[in-house]
């Protein structure tokens, strides 16, 4: 079975939500996206392209909000 796409965003393979991450490119709002993400504290899925195990040390850097740091 193929998953559909909207599952890959939610899967729990790595090489899945890899290949979702990478339709984010070039989406119009994939800065909105991550940062939803990031201020949810989301703890599944990709949002904005960004992989749940990278945006756990992700926060907005708030001198310049549009603008992901990592901050271990």
């Amino acid at each position: 079975r193929s998953p559909a796409a909207h599952d890959l965003f939610l899967s729990d393979q790595a090489e899945e939500r890899a290949l979702a991450a990478t339709w984010c490119a070039g989406c119009p709002v994939l800065d909105e996206c991550a940062a939803a993400g990031v201020e949810a504290r989301a703890t599944f899925g990709v949002w904005g392209g960004v992989d749940r195990t990278v945006r756990q040390g992700l926060t907005w850097d708030v001198q310049s909000p549009d603008v992901l740091d990592y901050h271990p």
